[in-house]
């Protein structure tokens, strides 16, 4: 059986909580839609995630499609603190751990990581990972622009092809591919008004 991590909580993959959409933002605050605000009131909690959850008291959420903002109390309950009128724009961040006999990957120049995203047999995004987009102990991360967070926003359901190769050589066999994640989120401004 093997973990499963959302919203920076590891979970059991058979015990894992309906978060919905629900996503971390550039800014470390939780961003949604308003038709993921239920499970943003039920779900994430300490209650519900037990030993996983790690929200700090004080942890925003922002409800991108409202303007509202929540913050995250010791009570184990998310208040509302403002509301006010938002600027927002959809990104997305594509990440995975590369691992060699337990030790984290660094690619040389002449290797990349084939990331696809996949629509049945269909390969709706795809890029290519080199030694930029390392960021320490076997992760890798790409940040998706607007319109590749789009498409995966559209997709719904779709699965994840990784491929490490050298130069034409498929190395992908010799490694160790964890914790692929394929995340949009939303970067978000807001002008607050003066309150509820």
């Amino acid at each position: 059986m093997s973990n499963i991590v959302k919203l920076g909580m590891i979970f059991d993959e058979s015990n894992v909580p309906d978060f919905g959409n629900i996503v971390i933002d550039k800014n470390g605050d939780f961003a949604l839609l308003q038709t993921d605000l239920p499970k943003l009131l039920t779900n994430v909690t300490r209650n519900i995630c037990g030993s996983a959850f790690n929200v700090s008291v004080g942890q925003n959420a922002i409800v991108v499609d409202t303007g509202e903002v929540l913050i995250y109390h010791s009570d184990d309950i998310w208040h509302y603190i403002k509301r006010g009128f938002i600027k927002e724009k959809r990104y997305g961040r594509l990440s995975l751990i590369v691992k060699n006999n337990g030790s984290a990957y660094i690619l040389d120049d002449d290797e990349k990581i084939v990331f696809n995203i996949m629509d049945g047999n269909n390969i709706a995004i795809s890029k290519n990972l080199t030694l930029i987009h390392y960021c320490g102990n076997g992760v890798y991360s790409y940040r998706l622009n607007m319109e590749d967070a789009g498409i995966l926003h559209q997709l719904g359901n779709y699965t994840i092809d990784i491929k490490v190769y050298r130069g034409d050589n498929d190395i992908t066999s010799t490694l160790t591919i964890e914790y692929q994640d394929a995340e949009e989120w939303y970067d978000v401004h807001i002008i607050y008004d003066t309150g509820l």
